[in-house]
This record gives C-alpha cells, sequence and structure tokens, in this order.
C-alpha cells in the first residue's frame, strides 16, 4: 500500500491547482510501471507548458447539461492534447445523450501571457444516444479571459511503495478565467443556454520533474 505525503508551499482551491494535476499524469505517464519494476537507477523526469479548463453546468428539474474542455500543451513534449466530455441527461424521458473524446494533433493552444488563451480544436468523439453508439465530431472554438490576476501554485509530493520512492515537484501560474465561444457537433451547439455555474482557468509556465528512486 502507498504511503502518500503531501507538501503544499500555500493552501490554494483545488479548481486553482488543477493544471498541476495535468502535470502529475504528463510525469507518471512518463515513468512507466516497467522502468518502476525494473530501474536500478535513479531516474528523473521533467515537463514545461500550458493548459486551460472551463465547465459550463446547467442543471434542472429532469436532469442536467454538462460540457467540459481540457486542452495541454507542451512546446518540447510529447505530452498534448485537447479534451471534449458533454453529458446531457434527462431522467423524466429517460434519454441519456454522451460526445466524449480527444485529440493529441488536430489542435491549437495559445496562452497570451496573463491576459488569456484561445483553444482551436477538430476532436473525434464517441457518441452515445440512449443506448446507440455512433462515432461523430466535435469543434472547439473558445477564448478565455482572465478574472483574476495570476497566482503561483506550487506542490511537493513524496510516494513511497516496494517498487520505489518518488518525489513530484511541480509549480506554474494560473488565473481564473471564463470562456467564450462554440463548441459545436454536425452544426448543433453542445454548450449550454443558461449554465448555473461557469468554471474555468488558464495555467502557464508549468513546470514539473518526477524523480524515482528505485531500491
Amino acid at each position: 500500500m502507498l504511503a502518500r505525503f503531501f507538501c503544499l508551499s500555500r493552501v490554494v482551491p483545488l479548481r486553482k491547482v488543477r493544471h498541476l494535476t495535468y502535470l502529475l499524469l504528463a510525469l507518471t505517464g512518463a515513468a512507466s510501471l516497467t522502468d518502476m519494476a525494473d530501474a536500478t537507477t535513479v531516474q528523473s523526469y521533467r515537463v514545461s507548458g500550458n493548459s486551460v479548463f472551463e465547465e459550463w453546468y446547467q442543471p434542472d428539474d429532469c436532469g442536467y447539461f454538462d460540457t467540459q474542455v481540457t486542452a495541454v500543451s507542451q512546446p518540447s513534449g510529447n505530452f498534448n492534447y485537447a479534451t471534449v466530455n458533454v453529458s446531457i441527461i434527462n431522467w423524466c424521458t429517460n434519454t441519456y445523450n454522451y460526445w466524449y473524446g480527444s485529440t493529441s494533433t488536430d489542435y491549437l493552444l495559445t496562452v497570451q501571457g496573463a491576459s488569456g488563451a484561445t483553444l482551436t480544436a477538430t476532436i473525434p468523439v464517441q457518441i452515445y444516444a440512449t443506448g446507440i453508439q455512433s462515432n461523430g465530431t466535435v469543434i472547439l472554438n473558445l477564448s478565455w479571459s482572465a478574472t483574476s490576476r495570476p497566482e503561483v501554485s506550487q506542490m511537493l509530493e513524496h510516494t513511497n511503495s516496494p517498487a520505489g520512492n518518488t518525489i513530484l515537484r511541480t509549480s506554474g501560474n494560473s488565473s481564473l478565467a471564463t470562456a467564450t465561444g462554440t463548441i459545436t457537433s454536425n452544426g448543433s451547439s453542445l454548450l449550454p443556454t443558461n449554465p448555473l455555474t461557469q468554471v474555468g482557468w488558464f495555467g502557464t509556465n508549468m513546470q514539473g520533474q518526477l524523480t524515482v528512486t528505485h531500491p
């Protein structure tokens, strides 16, 4: 069983450090389980880049309409992707519709310093319409505008296990932001018209290092 210890340089809301979570995914993806099992040396992995996130959530008496977009871009790395997840649920009519997919190539994420970001993407998706599965495409054309000053987030995490010991260091600048634009599939909008909540941010200058020491 893993023993995990966390040390944050400052207490920040989860929405402010989600971009650090994507660094964690990138770094742990680089350190494969085979490496963990077989290597006998100290290994180090590094990533850097930018990210964006936005969620629109619109509930009603019969269900909800939820749309989420995430993108991560490393200028000199291979952990790059844009994802979209859409759920439209209506319990009153017993209908369930989902769109979800990702791309690692057909997208462009641009972060303009501390002021905002833009994302254009064409994402192949799986579509589930009340039990019927099909394939489709979702087109994103979004712009983020900062609604807060950028803050620096830092995290230090130690993990101990029989396979080895790890030290994860991450840092980055993040700003709360609001995204506007379009998300469409087959010409139809996949954005709630009157969301109850809309939460977003963009992260810049993300840096992460994972050091693995094997027994």
